[in-house]
Order: structure tokens, then sequence, then C-alpha cells
């Protein structure tokens, strides 16, 4: 297959921008749990805290007592995800660039739809909260301020403040009915996902987590998105099928780290 450096930088640099752009608007891994790049290594070691000490009254001249936090500590290897997409001799030279580009961004929405179902899981398994939610969201016996305020007081008493609220897109659709809702502004760059607050809490929404279940965090205590490496592109050529693909590649590890920060809703 031959191609012009023009057009293998165009087929690159068409099939590279879709997989980003899918990926931003499916991936919600990232907003769940902080990210934090790595440099070095094949694993982490996690270290996943319990409860803390309260602090105590000290006598003048008296020694301080040490206080140590409950802790479990463990060491993980990094998970590889990958996506593969071909482009073949014909579909560059018969002008079919719909189907390149819908081939990376399957991609990009694949990745980034693996990357966020790990975290979601990370976060509901790894939560130290539970709550059954009043009844089915929009039903009749239903009260979704209550059921969210409810879990703000619960992770509250461990000494967090949630600010994130992930829900699935059906019951967004009864929490945007509501008079507590603030629905995003519809102006500027907003992803599919990223759609209002409610309670001072930022929601967000994704078909990755299960109808009435909702899961609540304080985003800032609660894990970690350890990335390895984000998104390594490998191209390739087969000179016999004359296609040319590319293969894309991110290595991470998802951690809760703060079981407390977190509460699971469900409905079932």
């Amino acid at each position: 297959m031959t191609y012009t450096t023009a057009e293998k930088s165009l087929i690159d640099i068409v099939v590279y921008e879709q997989i980003i752009e899918f990926m931003a608007d499916a991936d919600v891994s990232r907003e769940i749990f902080p990210v934090e790049q790595r440099n070095a290594g094949d694993s982490i070691k996690i270290v996943k805290e319990s409860s803390w000490s309260a602090a105590e009254v000290v006598a003048e001249g008296a020694e301080v007592s040490i206080q140590k936090p409950d802790y479990t500590e463990s060491t993980e290897t990094y998970k590889k995800i990958g996506y593969r997409t071909q482009i073949t001799h014909e579909m560059l030279t018969d002008a079919r660039w719909d189907l390149v580009r819908r081939a990376a961004r399957k991609a990009g929405q694949q990745l980034a739809l693996k990357m966020s179902i790990d975290v979601l899981r990370e976060a509901w398994n790894g939560a130290g909260i539970h709550y059954s939610v009043s009844g089915r969201w929009g039903g009749a016996n239903a009260d979704e301020i209550s059921d969210i305020a409810n879990c703000i007081g619960l992770v509250m008493t461990k000494n967090y403040r949630p600010d994130l609220l992930v829900v699935h897109p059906k019951d967004y659709a009864h929490l945007k009915s509501l008079d507590e809702f603030i629905h995003q502004n519809l102006g500027g760059n907003i992803h599919n996902y990223d759609v209002g607050s409610i309670m001072n809490l930022r929601v967000l929404t994704t078909p990755m987590i299960s109808e009435n279940n909702f899961l609540m965090l304080d985003r800032a205590n609660a894990g970690v998105l350890f990335i390895r490496e984000d998104l390594r592109q490998a191209p390739y050529t087969e000179v016999t099928r004359d296609v040319e693909g590319q293969v894309f590649f991110i290595r991470y590890r998802e951690a809760t780290v703060a079981p407390s920060a977190i509460c699971y809703a469900t409905g079932y």
C-alpha cells in the first residue's frame, strides 16, 4: 500500500482527533477519581484508610500521644486496555472517510467506557456507606430529595464533605424536573455526562451505573485513578492484506483510598 506523506498524516490526525473527542464525551472515570500520573514502575502501592483517632487534650509539658490511622496496604499491578482500528487502501482511495471516523469514534468511546466502568465498580465495591432509596425515582413512593439529603448526612458524619453525585440517565431525567436541580449552562464546551448540580453536588450521568442506584462521594478524598500511560498510539502495517492499522493502549489502576468518603445507594 502506498500513501503519500500527506495522506498518512491525514489518517493519523483524523483517527487520533476522533479518539480524543469521543473519549472525552464518554469518560467519567477522570471525573469520579482524581488522576495521578505515574512515570515509573509496573505496579502501585495502595494505602486504604479506615478511621482516625480523635484529637485529645494535652496537659502543659506532657507528651502528645502518637495517633496512627487504621489502614490496609496492597500492591496492585497496572492494567492495560487496548483497542485496534484498521484502514484499508480502498477506504482511503474510495473516499469512505465516514467509516474511518466511525471506527475511530468507536475506539475512543469503548476505551472510555471500559475505564469508566472500572472506576465505578471500584467506587461502589469499595464504598464504606450503603443506603436504600425510598422508592424507584419518579415513582409514587419516591422522595429523591430526602434520599440525597440522607446520603449527604451519612457521608458528613464520617467527616467527609460530598460534592459529586453519579446517576443513570433515566434517574437524571427524574432529577432535572425538581425545583432544586440546577441545570448545567447550555453554552460552551460541556461534556455529555456533566449535566448540572443539586444540593451543592455536581451531577454526572452515565449508563455505566444501574438505574435507581447512585454514587455520592467526596471526590478529593475518595479515591485515585493512577495512570501509567495515557493513550499510547502504536501504528502498524500488514502489506499482504493491504491495510494499515493503529492500536491504542492505556495503562492505569483505579483505587478507593477512603471508603467512608463514598456512599452507594441502591433501590434493589
